[in-house]
């Protein structure tokens, strides 16, 4: 039973271990979602404001999330989960894919961003002069919807308005204008022109970012609930075996207890056997082989009881045989004194006669005289 009971503890605990890790891997899963998210607000702050700070905040998060996913990793190789494991392996190139990507369009969002200004700036030189010298209502539909749209794009980073910027640039001036404007307006195109296709390849790689934090979000959340059902599976597994474990113990000790307490009436009821034939007086020894052998207590209750008997009937028997001696004993004495008794009547008889032959001897002297 204790055997059985150790075993069973063993094992429970080797599962409540197991369950404890599953536990952990769970927490730094739900820790690296909550980070990565941090992160995605942080690029999104950034993309809009270009603050070093949210890029930073982005950065410091994948980094927890990178530690979290790792740690997760180790302890799922130890478990030997192994379809977790290779989930788990693949979130984190994931996640150091989009730590590369934001690298990148971190760059490209700082050169299309001094572009921006850089335009921002010739734009209002640009409105100022119109302004100045009556050409306004000329160029308005440059000087008022194409800087309204290249505005809206700066602020939103929204590519559709600089499309719609650059669109409006290239509808065609009156004749009779100055050079000068011209030549401003030339330069503006051109500028769209070469910031368009740094703007479209800022937009595509921020929507691999928006496409790849959307994935990862998702394998993250899969892995999360995959490392809660292994958890909860590992905790119903442990009710299992704890039940099954003593129930086992329920029945090993029932059957223990059954033989030993055959083992103990065998013995007990050969020793009072033993007893109450020693009260007759029939000190024969009858306990069975198999009782005195043990090791335990009742074999030494059966040993004792059988020497006990032993020297009864040793006893018993020198009795015996002292009794026996002192019968013969006696019995030759009254043979003596029986031979004694007649030796005695014959002397007697004797002794008459003698008396009797000296009366006659005395008689017959009388006689003669």
């Amino acid at each position: 039973v204790l055997v059985v009971g150790v075993i069973g503890a063993l094992v429970v605990t080797k599962l409540s271990s197991w369950s404890m890790q599953a536990a952990a891997v769970e927490s730094d899963i739900r820790y690296a979602e909550t980070n990565f998210l941090n992160a995605r607000m942080a690029m999104r702050a950034f993309n809009v404001s270009l603050s070093e700070q949210s890029f930073a905040l982005a950065k410091h998060c994948l980094d927890s999330v990178s530690t979290a996913v790792d740690a997760a990793k180790t302890i799922l190789q130890k478990l030997g989960v192994e379809e977790l494991y290779l989930r788990t392996a693949a979130l984190e190139k994931d996640f150091d894919e989009y730590k590369n990507q934001m690298q990148d369009y971190r760059k490209l969002r700082q050169e299309v961003q001094a572009r921006n200004e850089e335009i921002t700036k010739m734009l209002e030189a640009f409105v100022d002069e119109v302004g100045a010298s009556g050409q306004y209502a000329a160029v308005s539909y440059i000087t008022v919807k194409s800087v309204r749209s290249f505005n809206r794009y700066a602020d939103l980073i929204q590519l559709s308005h600089l499309r719609e910027a650059v669109t409006i640039a290239e509808s065609p001036l009156p004749s009779g204008l100055p050079t000068w404007v011209y030549e401003r307006v030339a330069l503006y195109r051109e500028q769209l022109k070469q910031l368009l296709p740094i703007a479209e390849q800022g937009d595509s790689l921020w929507q691999v970012l928006v496409s790849l934090s959307e994935r990862v979000a998702a394998n993250v959340l899969s892995i999360s609930e995959g490392s809660y059902q292994y958890r909860a599976q590992l905790e119903n597994k442990i009710l299992l075996e704890g039940i099954l474990i003593l129930l086992g113990l329920i029945i090993l000790a029932t059957v223990v207890s059954l033989l030993l307490s055959r083992y103990l009436a065998r013995i007990l009821n050969g020793a009072v056997e033993e007893v109450n034939e020693c009260a007759k007086g029939d000190f024969r020894v009858r306990a069975e082989q198999s009782s005195i052998n043990g090791k335990d207590e009742f074999a030494d209750l059966a040993r004792s009881l059988k020497q006990m008997s032993g020297m009864i009937r040793q006893t018993v028997g020198a009795v015996v045989s002292g009794m026996e001696n002192v019968a013969s004993a006696s019995t030759a004495l009254s043979q003596v004194s029986q031979q004694l008794s007649e030796g005695a009547n014959s002397q007697a008889a004797s002794a008459e006669q003698i008396s009797s032959a000296m009366g006659e001897m005395a008689a017959g002297i009388d006689a003669n005289t």
